[in-house]
């Protein structure tokens, strides 16, 4: 097997910088749970912001125009 096999090169050619994939992975895998909750709150915060919150609330007592 390739000793590169898994390793990304930076832009630039043979230089020093080097970014494994798997070690890439591991660290994406066990921040998964971070990144969905920030992502969750976030969404969270943007719908219940108070101007968009008075919409959906108007939204929420109207019914849909079929």
């Amino acid at each position: 097997m390739d000793a590169n096999f898994g390793t990304i090169m930076a832009p630039g050619g043979e230089g020093g910088n080097k970014v494994d994939i798997t070690a890439l992975a591991e660290t994406l895998r066990s921040n998964w749970l971070i990144v969905a909750l920030v992502l969750f709150a976030g969404v969270v915060f943007w719908g219940f912001w108070p101007r968009r919150k008075r919409r959906l609330e108007e939204s929420s007592r109207n019914p849909p125009n079929d």
